[in-house]
């Protein structure tokens, strides 16, 4: 999308203020409960309301694009239709959309993702003769929506499917055509899709609104966190959308009224997005950052007893040289040109960096995840992915099929079916792993720091992959999201066990806390095999999600990282937190051990105290985490629930303070510890008990949905702390 000069300042001067006013741009991700999110819901509720009919509230989920708040949208309608025992779960998509992932035209994607259909009149006039069983839901693009006043029927026949019908209002906020459309045909879609159109496409966004009906899958504790994006719902994309829904003097107004009245902020986003996330802000006693600078953060309501708060979270590694860099006015900014192609510069920047002659734009590391195993298919000609459990590369659909965890990936299904998941903790996985692969196999995919309990692969498992590549002439595909980028000290976590990867995917740790953006880095051999193949395929993913801004800031985050002082520093903070953390286990029954590459930490805690084993003894775990994390906030460090990402530049001084705060918070007033973590349990149970008393549709148990029963509530992974 060529985008013009006024477009860009919009977007620059929105980085520009946000800096200024050391606002962070990514807190939390997908669970950052802003001003500027429960604003922009509120809006866009209000503007549904005054275009449909009567509805109830509009829940707004955010996503890092277009494509994203499609496949998000698919995702719950397929939970929808299997709770509601609708049999099916075959998605019509009526009237292709423009989107990459599901063009009908590219011979990989359907393979990749199966359970759609590009459909046309003539299917849907099969289904009301009976000659098709019904779709778990419909989609009707922009383009086909338009039919609905020229096609006698259609309407009637979209409105008495049984499962949800999302429509996609591309050029909102403009209304002339859904309003036309809707509004004539008294036809209330379940799901509405937003893009980069609210955005004038200089930032990366998408989201989807929903019903009631349609929310209802997620709209318990134990459901509300089922999907999610990493940079979902930031606040330089909010600041853009509320320029587009609001006149600047109202939408300026506005935020700072829900920027100083936490009440109204909290019960709008409870309306408008997500309870949850609001339930879970209470239940770790987090509030949000009023500032937020390198290493720093302050939080309005003294959440801390100290001054400020060590961040530890950084958007779970997104912001690797901490919030609003300083240099990012002078060296971006202030010199920004439109006409300049800073994706070719930044390619160069990569492979200087990492040796991958291609790069390809992503705005999240699940998309990213999508375009390497895209490539992977194409350039091999082959279907099989043999991956590992605990691996997580995301929420979308196709990176959700690398994700091994069956409570994530059951509600979704069917996804991308030849994927073998070999567990990397058994003693024989090295064997299994070699009779697993063979020649049909396209790609090895994992992370070597897994981002679910940071455990790095074993030399035996390393050694069998190199092996079977040079057997199979398989390609090798590392998920660098978390770990690279100097997180473990190094360019990527894994280059000394795989010093000539085929595929690389990097995210968090370009976008400098700012922008969302991703990579796929490829070798040649790849892409040149992948262009024989699927040339259209490789061209449509060398623009798709390509932004110069973005770019611009990855450029000059990457060139601060290359700086030897980085992972020289990386190395000193990470052996002074090791041996803090070696002696607080020594001394402390509860911190069991933990698990450590560079500046990416994972603390496991021991909840088999006697006084925990009455009661609801199946949520000690998670009653144990938070109850630390509250603690260490409290002493001014605040962890990613039991991990930790702090910035790679943080200072000596702060990691003094950093260690000051966790020795006092495992190691002083250890007596009253129990009674904290007995708290904290009592407060999941009761969110439990709430659940209980909203149950899902008795029809989920007809149709064997066992992931409908309600789980261990935000256990460890749960919280996206990887990809996403």
């Amino acid at each position: 999308m060529q985008l013009s000069n006024t477009t860009y300042d919009l977007a620059i001067e929105a980085v520009r203020t946000l800096n200024r006013d050391r606002k962070c741009t990514f807190f939390m991700p997908s669970r950052f409960m802003s001003a500027e999110a429960a604003l922009v819901g509120a809006s866009i509720d209000e503007l549904l309301a005054g275009i449909l009919a009567p509805h109830g509230d509009w829940r707004l989920f955010f996503a890092n694009s277009h494509d994203e708040a499609l496949q998000g949208a698919l995702k719950l309608v397929r939970h929808f239709a299997v709770l509601n025992g609708l049999g099916g779960r075959e998605i019509w998509i009526f009237g292709a959309p423009e989107s990459l992932i599901f063009n009908d035209g590219l011979n990989v994607v359907p393979t990749a993702l199966p359970g759609f259909r590009v459909i046309g009149l003539s299917a849907i006039r099969q289904w009301l003769t009976g000659a098709r069983l019904p779709p778990a839901g419909v989609v009707l693009t922009s383009h086909a929506a338009r039919l609905l006043g020229t096609e006698p029927g259609l309407a009637d026949v979209v409105r008495n499917m049984p499962g949800l019908l999302v429509s996609d209002w591309d050029d909102a906020p403009s209304d002339v055509n859904f309003k036309a459309v809707y509004g004539s045909a008294k036809l209330v879609p379940d799901v509405v899709l937003f893009g980069e159109s609210l955005t004038r496409g200089a930032v990366p966004f998408g989201a989807f609104a929903m019903s009631p009906r349609a929310y209802e899958p997620w709209s318990r504790f134990t459901t509300g966190f089922t999907h999610s994006s990493t940079f979902g719902g930031n606040r330089l994309a909010l600041r853009l959308v509320l320029h587009e829904l609001l006149s600047a003097e109202q939408w300026t107004q506005k935020l700072a009224l829900y920027s100083n009245d936490k009440s109204l902020r909290e019960d709008h986003y409870a309306r408008y997005v997500n309870p949850s996330v609001q339930s879970l802000y209470q239940l770790i006693d987090c509030d949000i950052p009023d500032e937020a600078a390198g290493s720093t953060l302050k939080f309005p309501a003294q959440l801390c007893a100290a001054e400020s708060c060590l961040d530890a979270v950084t958007g779970a590694g997104a912001a690797v040289r901490g919030h609003c860099p300083p240099d990012i006015e002078s060296a971006v900014l202030d010199v920004f040109d439109p006409e300049a192609d800073y994706w070719q510069l930044l390619e160069l920047e990569l492979q200087r960096a990492t040796g991958m002659e291609s790069a390809f734009p992503a705005v999240s590391g699940a998309s990213a995840a999508e375009t390497a195993i895209l490539l992977a298919l194409s350039a091999t000609g082959r279907r099989r992915v043999v991956t590992f459990t605990k691996n997580f590369s995301g929420r979308t659909l196709l990176a959700l099929a690398l994700s091994a965890i069956d409570e994530i990936q059951a509600p979704f299904r069917p996804l991308y079916p030849d994927v073998v998941y070999i567990d990397p903790s058994q003693p024989d996985a090295a064997a299994k792993f070699s009779t697993a692969v063979a020649n049909d196999t396209a790609v090895v995919w994992f992370e070597y720091v897994r981002g679910a309990d940071g455990l790095v692969l074993a030399p035996s498992l390393c050694q069998a992959i190199r092996d079977g590549r040079r057997r199979h002439g398989y390609l090798v595909g590392i998920d660098e999201v978390l770990a690279g980028l100097f997180r473990t000290g190094r360019v990527t976590s894994a280059s000394i066990a795989f010093p000539d990867p085929d595929l690389i995917i990097l995210s968090k740790s370009l976008s400098d806390g700012t922008f969302p953006i991703g990579v796929t880095l490829a070798a040649r051999t790849v892409v040149d095999a992948a262009q024989r193949r699927a040339p259209r395929l490789v061209d449509a993913l060398k623009q798709r999600c390509r932004n110069q801004l973005g770019a611009a800031i990855a450029v000059n985050c990457l060139r601060k990282l290359l700086d030897p002082a980085v992972s020289a520093n990386v190395e000193l903070a990470g052996a002074r937190l090791s041996e803090c953390l070696s002696r607080i286990v020594a001394s402390s029954t509860w911190l069991a051990r933990f698990h450590q590459a560079g500046l990416l930490i994972m603390l496991e805690y021991d909840s088999s105290h006697p006084l925990l084993q009455t009661g609801h003894s199946e949520l000690n775990e998670m009653a144990v985490i938070v109850a630390f994390a509250d603690r260490m906030t409290k002493c001014g460090l605040l962890p990613y629930m039991d991990q930790f990402t702090p910035p790679l530049t943080i200072t000596r001084r702060e990691i003094d303070a950093m260690i000051l705060a966790l020795e006092t918070a495992f190691l002083r007033n250890p007596e009253a510890i129990i009674d904290e973590v007995l708290g904290k349990r009592a407060k999941l149970a009761a969110i439990n008990a709430a659940d209980a008393d909203n149950p899902t549709p008795a029809s989920a148990a007809k149709s064997g949905a066992n992931f409908a029963t309600p789980q261990p509530i935000i256990r460890r992974g749960a919280l996206d702390h990887a990809t996403g």
